[in-house]
């Protein structure tokens, strides 16, 4: 009867750890995929508003992080022409032939550029500017890409900033703020802290 009883209570003590340690485990894997609830409203917050801006943002990923920050997209039609590639290689100290510039814009013939445009809705009239194009060129590497797309002048409206095989991206500059009023925040410069650094793909 005494051998009956230990081996019981060796049975039911291998049942609750085995119990336990699946329990654990599976609420070490909610945590894991997502983390964020554990930040209470603000993490589902969030993560809704991840979910709902990336899905009709096209290929571009970002997120405003709750701030107050419009966004606006729109298409127009890739108008790079041999003068502005000239004006970019020469900013740059780089010299190119006009051949390899009309060869540039043959291969881009046709695409649209995507223009995604921020402002935070609490500063001034100035607005940060993200442009993504198609990689029809495929480069692999920023190193290509900036070889014939960027530009050595402060104050540009596009310059490169990350690619992948079916994208190339490019941000604006925010120049400088010249208002008087040191109280007026800077509308590009907000968004751009923001928006930046979770730049990514969709696809």
């Amino acid at each position: 009867m005494k051998k009956v009883l230990v081996l019981l209570s060796i049975f039911l003590a291998i049942g609750f750890f085995y119990f336990w340690q699946n329990k654990d485990k599976e609420e070490k894997e909610n945590t894991s995929i997502v983390p964020d609830l554990h930040k209470g409203i603000a993490g589902v917050n969030q993560l809704k508003e991840m979910r709902d801006e990336n899905p009709a943002s096209g290929p571009l990923f970002y997120t405003t992080d709750g701030e107050a920050i419009s966004s606006l997209k729109k298409t127009e039609v890739f108008d790079y022409t041999i003068e502005d590639f000239k004006s970019m290689s020469l900013s740059c100290g780089q010299v190119y032939d006009s051949v390899y510039f009309e060869y540039l814009i043959n291969k881009f013939e046709g695409s649209s550029k995507i223009i995604y445009n921020f402002k935070y809705d609490r500063g001034d009239d100035s607005s940060y500017e993200v442009t993504l194009i198609p990689n029809k060129i495929k480069y692999k590497n920023l190193d290509q890409f900036k070889r014939d797309f960027d530009v050595c002048e402060f104050g540009a409206e596009a310059y490169p900033k990350m690619l992948n095989d079916n994208w190339l991206l490019f941000v604006s500059s925010c120049g400088s703020s010249f208002s008087d009023n040191s109280n007026i925040i800077n509308s590009c410069e907000k968004a751009r802290d923001i928006i930046e650094p979770n730049l990514n793909f969709n696809y």
